[in-house]
């Protein structure tokens, strides 16, 4: 199209004004219009191209406009009357670019096309309009023609006057499809998602950039509607972040009435608004820069439960659709955030039901509906695993005895869907007889039916057996009560009789029954001793002492004799209240008799209870005395043993050789004994800290390299960067373990040492390729002495005790362990911990020659065979040696030998009370407060080493090795500070 071209007029079609009419408002308007003030003139005279083209769109349904002339003054239809908005009807011959100012840079160079005889056709032209008193984003379909003057000689086809246009606005439809890709999109994104947190957090974003607003947030609202949580929100940077616990009332009551109510809440400038305006409400939302908002509350059960709400830094205008469409948002949001919190709420209870099935003990198994098939069992060691269905299963676990008592209770269970419960004996997995109790629930199907059984069951053998023992001892207990001529009673913490022996029947003549304290007086008690009685009782369980009273029996012939009543309170363990009272009543008509047996009886409570008292301090003694006194010796024979080495001719190294490598598996069966006992004692207590666990690897792996190198194996340590949070201690001495482990059970091939990083968890892994372990093996490994494919007990292969440490300390530091075997392959062990913050790494230090030079050492030990292989380690290394055997013997050596000493040793426990810090306190009082001093220890307790780091001496655990010693020395008398801490490493420092 190259423009529209008219001819000459036609006066008798456009005679005056006729060609204005018809078309409706506008058709009315134009008539009536003055034009004589406007750049047209008045319409008799306007060019018959112009005349004819406005005929045309008066009378067109479809929104049409022309502009005409170099002002391109303005005329247009109806249709396009609604298309100005409240431009209309001002625009009305108006400059085009006048009434459409907002439009210049987008509508402009269509226009001068159109002016340059040039059409224009666009499907979709996105605007931003001021027809509402706002600026709006619209969307029209459109073409522009030029409109040209008459032919002339200068400009053939006529020259072009305006610019002729129809359009349809197709905002609506834009706006529809954009929202019908947004929700396509919106349910793409967040069905993926299970995280709550990330679903508010996209659907907020998503919003938000679709409306482009500068904020959006999802908040859930408390039980009371007092507080509302944004736990995530989606900004564009020009607003404040919102993210916090927000008070609602702030935000103005008839703002939360509403919202409360399930209206929407839509605000286009919070400042002057009636429901936004009050002082608090003003500035909270100054506070939070939002200048406009529209809030979507989501009722659910009748109660608001959260809310979405879209901001607006600056006041701005929300159209009926976007809040239609943000509610519509709104409610999915609500839904995937609640369908991703019961995903993980579900995935939780997923968690903790496999973490249960795994750590439970009980036996687990499925029957089918009528119980004529075991489907599965895992008998946990207690019963034998299934390895298939089995329909013998009665014959093969349940004792014969018991096996009508079974299927009667499986009958009944059936027959009421109800639950099976019965404790029968069984056949363990040994061959021997055990009792269980077990429990099964049916699994109903759709229709009622039973589907399958799942049932518990887990082992009461001890239970019974206790059961079994009970009985006994109530028995004995009874046949006891019956023979000592006295009545023995026993009542509750309140008096109410639960046991009389023989001879309150045989006395009374009655039988007995439960009876409270207060009926037992009235009915068998003397009437003038019954007050008396009560009281005393009373007073018994009010003080918690000794209850004793004298008063009157009746006998089953009606006479009274006097009997001496002695009870004693039995508290409860834990708690300390009363719960029983044993007691005695003795008739003391034969009052010398009655007070021997009296006495005789509590002699032997007494004793009794002190017997107990002192079997129970005896017990806590035992681990810091076996501790103590088994270390000891230990600790001479190190000594000793590094002393004899210059002295023994070069025959007899190896004999020399032998025996320390015997010591080593001595000292290390009692130092893994001891850890063993500490461990089950409750002893330990773990020293949580962050720390570079890549530079303890690779310590283990230098010091194992060798042991390695020795074997012919491979020992490959992967570079690990990363900090944990353990106990560098214990975690060590489980890598430790487990590499010794590795190492002692691979003849060929290599050991690895590697860490491999979660997002919060790390693992470290000790993989080897040695013989590896059978299935039947692999919960019995963690069990002391116990040890795979050494029936001889070879030394060399271990003690059997280092993965039974590694169990402990795995359930003491929450570090979960893992094994996974293929015999003849190989096998893999993993500790998981969580992960630190990450720490300076400390250097890697190589050991120390001792060199004493002359320096003077004092040395306290009340043992004189470690004092003597102290001293003769000590003078080995240069030193000249003070010893003695106590704190005063040590000074009186110091004042006759007249020089001041360099360091002193001391072991902590000494004689007649004294301990070692007090000896070397008492040196330094003498010779200066600058005095280094170790303190030498063989218990595992926390006192030693508190007393020593308030005096800030170092501790050294028993038996300590002279190299570790030596060590020490270099660090404390030369200020090395890169030389071996003066503590026991972690492979030797008992817990």
């Amino acid at each position: 199209m190259t423009g529209a071209s008219f001819g000459p007029p036609d006066h008798t079609l456009v005679h005056g004004r006729a060609f204005l009419s018809g078309g409706g408002e506008m058709g009315a308007r134009m008539r009536a219009h003055d034009w004589s003030l406007t750049p047209l003139g008045p319409p008799e005279a306007w060019p018959q191209p112009l005349k004819t083209v406005t005929s045309l769109m008066l009378a067109a349904n479809q929104a049409m406009f022309v502009a005409w002339g170099p002002e391109r003054a303005m005329l247009y239809n109806d249709a396009y009357a609604q298309i100005l908005g409240n431009k209309h009807p001002a625009a009305l011959a108006c400059p085009f670019f006048e009434v459409w100012s907002e439009l210049v840079d987008s509508v402009g160079p269509i226009m001068d096309r159109g002016y340059a005889g040039e059409p224009t056709c666009m499907d979709d032209l996105q605007l931003l309009m001021m027809r509402k008193g706002y600026l709006e984003e619209a969307h029209f379909s459109f073409f522009y023609a030029p409109v040209r003057d008459a032919d002339d000689a200068q400009s053939p086809g006529g020259q072009v006057s305006g610019v002729y246009s129809a359009c349809v606005e197709i905002t609506e439809k834009v706006f529809a499809d954009r929202r019908a890709a947004f929700r396509g999109a919106l349910d793409e994104c967040l069905r993926g998602l299970a995280d709550p947190h990330e679903v508010m957090t996209t659907a907020s974003a998503m919003l938000g950039e679709h409306l482009g607003a500068g904020q959006v947030i999802y908040a859930d609202v408390d039980d009371a509607g007092v507080f509302a949580t944004i736990e995530r929100e989606w900004n564009d940077g020009t607003m404040p972040r919102n993210v916090g616990r927000h008070r609602m009332e702030d935000f103005g009551p008839e703002f939360i009435a509403a919202l409360t109510h399930g209206e929407t809440v839509v605000i286009e400038d919070v400042r002057h608004d009636p429901r936004t305006d009050t002082p608090s409400a003003v500035a909270s939302f100054a506070q939070t820069g939002i200048g406009a908002f529209m809030s979507l509350p989501l009722i659910k059960g009748r109660r608001l439960v959260a809310l979405m709400s879209v901001h607006n830094r600056l006041p701005r205008r929300w159209s009926a659709a976007d809040v239609a469409f943000a509610g519509e948002v709104a409610e999915r949001t609500w839904q995937s955030v609640e369908r991703a919190r019961a995903e993980a709420a579900l995935r939780r209870n997923e968690e903790r039901l496999r973490a249960l099935l795994n750590a439970t003990s009980y036996v687990l198994y499925r029957m089918n509906p009528d119980w004529t098939e075991l489907r599965q069992l895992d008998g946990q060691g207690f019963l034998t695993d299934t390895q298939s269905p089995s329909t013998t299963w009665l014959a093969e676990y349940i004792h014969p005895d018991d096996q009508l008592r079974v299927w009667e209770v499986i009958r009944e269970a059936i027959s009421t869907k109800g639950i099976f419960e019965l404790e029968h004996r069984v056949r363990r997995v040994d061959g021997t007889l055990g009792w269980t109790l077990s429990r099964a629930v049916p699994i109903l199907g759709p229709h009622g039916e039973i589907e399958e059984w799942f049932g518990a069951a887990s082992d009461v053998t001890d239970r019974k057996t206790v059961e079994t023992a009970l009985r006994e001892s109530e028995e004995r207990f009874r046949l006891m009560a019956d023979a000592v001529p006295q009545i023995v009673w026993i009542t509750d913490a309140e008096g109410r009789v639960e046991f009389f022996n023989k001879q309150w029947s045989d006395y009374t003549g009655i039988v007995h029954n439960p009876t409270t304290a207060a009926e037992t007086a009235d009915n068998f008690i003397h009437p003038d001793d019954v007050a008396l009685t009560m009281e005393r009782f009373e007073e018994a369980r009010r003080t918690g002492g000794t209850y004793l009273v004298e008063h009157r029996i009746r006998s089953k012939d009606g006479n009274y004799r006097w009997f001496l009543v002695r009870g004693e309170p039995y508290r409860d363990p834990h708690s300390g209240a009363i719960v029983r009272w044993f007691g005695a009543s003795t008739d003391i008509h034969d009052r010398t008799k009655a007070e021997v047996v009296l006495r005789t009886a509590h002699d032997m409570a007494e004793k009794a209870r002190q017997v107990a008292e002192d079997a129970n301090r005896s017990k806590s003694r035992f681990l810091a005395a076996a501790s103590h006194d088994l270390r000891q010796p230990m600790q001479s024979l190190l000594l000793f043993l590094d002393v004899l080495k210059p002295h023994v001719a070069p025959r007899g190294q190896d004999a020399l050789k032998h025996l320390g490598r015997g010591l080593d598996v001595l000292r290390d069966l009692l130092n893994s004994l001891l850890d063993v006992s500490h461990l089950d004692a409750g002893i330990v207590r773990p020293a949580i800290e962050d720390f570079d666990v890549g530079q303890m690897i690779e310590q283990i792996g230098s010091a194992y390299a060798p042991i390695a190198a020795a074997k012919g194996l491979d020992l490959r340590v992967t570079q690990c960067e990363a900090a944990v949070r353990s106990d560098p201690t214990l975690l060590a001495r489980m890598v430790r373990n487990l590499v010794e482990n590795a190492l002692r059970y691979t003849d060929r091939g290599r050991v690895t040492i590697a860490c491999h990083k979660t997002e919060d968890t790390l693992r470290i892994e000790v993989a080897d390729t040695g013989i590896g372990i059978p299935d039947e093996h692999l919960k019995r490994i963690w069990e002391e002495f116990h040890q795979v494919g050494n029936p001889e007990r070879d030394r060399n292969r271990g003690l059997g005790l280092g993965l039974a440490i590694v169990q402990r300390l795995s359930a003491l530091l929450e570090h979960p362990v893992e094994v996974r075997s293929t015999p003849g392959q190989g096998s893999v062990f993993s500790i998981a911990m969580p992960l630190g913050r990450v720490g300076p790494k400390q250097a890697v230090v190589a050991p120390v020659e001792v060199v004493g030079n002359g320096r003077v050492a004092v040395l306290v030990d009340d043992d004189a065979i470690v004092l003597l292989g102290l001293k003769a380690t000590f003078e080995a290394w240069g030193y000249k040696v003070l010893a003695a055997t106590s704190t005063e013997g040590v000074l009186a050596a110091l004042r006759k030998d007249g020089r001041r000493p360099d360091i002193v040793v001391a072991d902590y426990r000494l004689r007649e009370g004294q301990i070692g810090t007090e000896a070397i306190l008492r040196v330094r009082e003498a010779y200066g407060a600058d005095i280094p001093g170790i303190i030498l220890t063989g218990e595992t307790g926390s006192e030693a080493e508190h007393d020593a780091t308030a005096h800030s001496l170092h501790v050294i655990y028993k038996p300590v090795t002279p190299r570790q010693l030596g060590e020490a020395l270099d660090r404390l008398l030369t200020g090395n500070a890169e030389s071996a801490p003066a503590t026991a490493p972690p492979s030797q420092k008992p817990f």
